[in-house]
């Protein structure tokens, strides 16, 4: 099995996040950004993404679940590849995490893996994105998908989402097989006959970066009941501030998330 950056396994070369956090993150969660309202009526909603990348047998997906960040409404940047995903943000993410080695060119030793947290960094640093929070709680993540838009979501994979059923139903059971990274770019919310969300029953979609062949045409499903039951060590990142087209470097940007 593959030995990732951080002494992790992985028993899939593609699924190598590696679980780091930031303690400043703490102090920048979408819960701030969120209203009473949108709490109380949270909304289903997906942020339609025309892009879909293959990160072949490598590693990076989490250069390619921020590509398709970048990719998705309500940004919805232009001309980005699979090279851009790996070069740029992968490969920028590993000279910025904390652990040794790395899959770039000249890096010693050759490992894969970063964080969600690094490329976040390296997002804000290229310019695409003035701010970006975190998500401690699903209540939280279901409001903040339905109104603020995508985020890039850090889990452990097991076997069995590795396999989705045919309209992309991914579920976490199975053996575990590494920490992979996704872009969960809708929730669809139904009720119960009382009115009140139905955790089973409701889901985010979700874009892999398997390929169009991957799942319901590279598309998958999570229900919030698999979300939660994915959530220890879950890392949870969601751009407030996205830009089109990158701005001019700001040395002033911050490497936990929201512009001082």
């Amino acid at each position: 099995m593959p030995i990732l950056r951080d002494g992790s396994e992985t028993s899939d070369p593609r699924i190598d996040r590696i679980d780091e956090k930031d303690p400043r993150s703490r102090g920048h969660s979408i819960a701030e950004l969120l209203t009473a309202a949108q709490y109380a009526n949270p909304r289903s909603y997906t942020w339609r993404c025309e892009l879909w990348l293959d990160q072949g047998f490598e590693g990076s997906c989490v250069g390619f679940a921020w590509a398709h960040e970048l990719a998705a409404r309500p940004a919805v940047v232009q001309g980005l590849t699979a090279r851009f995903a790996r070069e740029q943000i992968y490969f920028e993410a590993q000279r910025r995490d904390r652990f040794p080695g790395g899959a770039y060119p000249g890096a010693m030793p050759f490992a894969e893996g970063t964080s969600v947290v690094a490329a976040a960094k390296v997002v804000a640093a290229l310019g695409y994105m003035d701010a970006y929070r975190w998500a401690f709680d699903v209540r939280d993540l279901i409001v903040a998908v339905g109104y603020r838009g995508p985020a890039v979501f850090g889990c452990r994979w097991y076997r069995d989402m590795q396999r989705p059923t045919a309209d992309g139903v991914a579920e976490p059971t199975g053996p575990l097989m590494g920490n992979h990274c996704v872009l969960l770019n809708g929730i669809k919310i139904v009720r119960g006959a009382d009115g009140t969300a139905d955790e089973q029953a409701s889901f985010f979609r979700f874009r892999n970066s398997f390929g169009p062949d991957w799942g319901d045409g590279g598309n998958g499903i999570l229900s919030v009941a698999a979300v939660r039951a994915l959530w220890d060590g879950a890392e949870t990142c969601i751009p407030v501030v996205r830009r089109r087209t990158p701005a001019p470097p700001d040395p002033r940007q911050p490497d936990h998330g929201e512009q001082p």
